[in-house]
């Protein structure tokens, strides 16, 4: 993106560090009306949402999962979508991606462990066979884990501390992504009039 935002940078403004998912949004408006970005740098590591998972990272399956129930989906069915030819296998890199599109607020190294999990031959791909094996892999350990639970508080079992923490982090981002959304509707408004006054 163009390093002007406004006509005149403005005050504290100038050099704002942002992530990928800033610079996505900013394009998308920029398809629609006159609008450019004035940023600093884009970061390219964990972002606060990842840092708020922190000690989840050790158990990866446990947080995809229950990632996948908060969103109303099921891992079989987000497979599929990215298996787009119908190989019934999708790269590691693909399968990470498609998590981080989706919003997975996990950091690489978890993103990594998952897709190692799951790809059980090591071959770079993580195939049907495979995907289903890890599910089935992860729905014993936690009838064990929930057997051993059973008369914890909720809030003090493994799901219940992924749940809490992961809608958490979630909450989070979505009132990050609000914020910076309506911050950069504003900012092309700004813009806009600026562009008419001239």
């Amino acid at each position: 993106t163009s390093n002007s935002l406004w006509p005149k940078p403005m005050p504290g403004r100038q050099g704002l560090t942002v992530d990928q998912q800033t610079i996505q949004l900013a394009n998308s408006i920029g398809a629609v009306r006159a609008f450019s970005l004035l940023h600093g740098r884009v970061l390219r590591g964990e972002s606060k949402t990842e840092e708020d998972l922190q000690g989840l990272n050790d158990d990866p399956m446990t947080l995809l999962m229950e990632f996948m129930r908060i969103k109303n989906l099921r891992l079989m069915d987000f497979f599929m979508n990215l298996d787009s030819s119908n190989t019934k296998s999708v790269s590691g890199k693909k399968f990470k991606e498609g998590l981080k599109d989706l919003g997975f607020p996990a950091s690489q190294q978890c993103l990594q462990s998952i897709a190692i999990i799951l790809d059980r031959d090591g071959d770079g791909q993580i195939d049907i066979t495979e995907l289903m094996g890890g599910i089935r892999s992860y729905k014993r350990k936690m009838h064990r884990v929930q057997e051993m639970e059973k008369k914890v508080p909720y809030e003090e079992t493994l799901i219940g501390r992924v749940n809490i923490k992961l809608e958490r982090a979630l909450e989070q981002q979505r009132k990050r992504q609000a914020a910076l959304k309506a911050h950069l509707l504003q900012a092309a408004a700004a813009a806009d009039m600026a562009k008419k006054s001239k």
